[in-house]
């Protein structure tokens, strides 16, 4: 009887054997899709994505990627203390206006500001004006594209109905944060800052709810962990 395809292969060298055909364009030299067609060594977690014809080293390739790394964390560290610090500022702006005497009643009460419509429209009025710079990175990247600074965008160009659809996706959204906010102002009136402050943060705890029921997308540990000390802050303040 003739030997299994097990036994044929055992005795035919390593050299002789035929790749696989889903793995032939793999194991070519110099093909990895993750560095722009180019097989490189893997130096624990990293890999790194030197020049074509550059000597590849294993120190090079870790110190790459651990900058590549720290250059990415360094700016969503500082964007988180930006908007802690921000935020903070925000909340006590808001509570110093509702505190603000503007006039007095016939027997000499105090009448105090409190407009949490007017408020919430100031905000809105400032994140507006982030659309500033937004547009200003637009225009300089187009006349970069024109002067042949930058490589031309990629497919052809989209109509205008497509940013139309784009924007009008936010109306809804936007109307319930504009709801919300003005909301939250009129609850801080009856609340301390730093009970209100720790409170808005259990908001949290509605968006990872709606994440698992809604999105049906996995939660993991670091959610949960944040999620109970938030808990735990607001239990402690409230």
């Amino acid at each position: 009887p003739l030997p299994s395809r097990r036994r044929q292969l055992r005795r035919i060298p390593v050299q002789a054997r035929a790749p696989r055909r889903s793995s032939a364009r793999a194991r070519e030299p110099g093909h990895n899709k993750a560095c722009g067609g180019r097989n490189l060594p893997s130096v624990g977690l990293f890999r790194a994505c030197p020049a074509p014809g550059e000597a590849i080293l294993p120190s090079a390739c870790t110190t790459a990627a651990a900058a590549a790394a720290m250059a990415m964390r360094l700016p969503v560290m500082v964007l988180a203390v930006a908007m802690l610090i921000t935020g903070t500022i925000n909340t006590v702006s808001v509570k110093y206006q509702d505190l603000a005497v503007v006039g007095a009643t016939a027997d000499g009460s105090p009448i105090y500001f409190r407009h949490p419509a007017v408020q919430s429209t100031c905000m809105f009025f400032g994140e507006v004006l982030c659309l500033i710079p937004y547009f200003i990175f637009k225009w300089h990247k187009t006349a970069a594209r024109k002067a042949g600074l930058e490589p031309p965008s990629r497919g052809p160009p989209r109509p205008r109905s497509y940013f139309v659809k784009r924007a009008l996706a936010f109306v809804v959204p936007s109307l319930c944060d504009a709801i919300g906010t003005t909301l939250l102002n009129l609850g801080l009136i009856y609340t301390n800052a730093s009970t209100y402050q720790m409170l808005r943060g259990t908001l949290v705890l509605f968006a990872g709810f709606f994440t698992l029921l809604i999105i049906r997308r996995r939660l993991y540990i670091h959610h949960w962990i944040g999620m109970v000390l938030i808990v735990a802050g607001a239990a402690v303040v409230g």
